[in-house]
């Protein structure tokens, strides 16, 4: 039997639902949520938010193995794009410094591929244009997304990245986290565990 895994511990610890409707943001190649669920024992309705269709494709084709008793829904645009209908939870595994750059380079691939100097010289650049402006807006996305899908759990992670700390790479972490914490203040949450942050019934 698969170990159970932190994303588990915290399904099984906070009543998360095993089936309706859930919607998984910025899933990576690593599938962890999926996995976390698979074991779990959901079998509901999972949407998956990804706006790259190669990468949303290949997601989608590992999530169907991971979760065969599951309906696997793409949804193939960006979060402030997006139509879904009315959910039970939402969740993201580490989404926020990948949203915040996202919002000033076109290739995620070249970024990921880069040397820890240029990752470094990258968010350098980011830091003085308008990073502000992109933390307001992606803040404000979830947000909406929250009170249109209005669902029971939403679950964010936003811990600190061992790359990122091995190279001593410290905007992503510090700007992602940042935006986690507005939304927590938003509605006056606690993070479960650091850098763990859970809203039951977000109004």
């Amino acid at each position: 039997m698969a170990k159970e895994s932190a994303w588990t511990k915290v399904f099984s610890s906070c009543n998360f639902p095993k089936s309706g409707k859930v919607v998984e943001i910025a899933s990576g190649k690593n599938n962890k949520i999926t996995k976390a669920l698979s074991l779990y024992g959901f079998s509901g309705k999972l949407f998956l938010i990804e706006p790259d269709i190669k990468a949303l494709n290949s997601l989608v084709k590992d999530c169907k193995k991971i979760l065969p008793n599951s309906e696997i829904i793409p949804v193939p645009f960006p979060l402030n794009k997006v139509n879904l209908p009315k959910v039970d939870a939402i969740v993201s595994n580490h989404p926020l410094d990948d949203m915040l750059i996202g919002k000033f380079i076109k290739d995620f691939d070249e970024y990921y591929n880069s040397s820890p100097k240029q990752i470094k010289l990258t968010w350098k650049r980011i830091e003085a244009d308008k990073l502000e402006k992109a933390k307001k807006t992606i803040f404000n996305e979830w947000i909406k997304l929250i009170e249109k899908t209005q669902p029971s759990k939403v679950i964010i992670t936003q811990y600190e990245s061992s790359f990122f700390k091995k190279h001593k790479i410290k905007s992503p972490d510090i700007h992602g986290y940042d935006i986690l914490k507005r939304i927590k203040e938003k509605y006056n949450s606690k993070e479960i565990k650091k850098r763990w942050l859970l809203i039951s019934n977000p109004k």
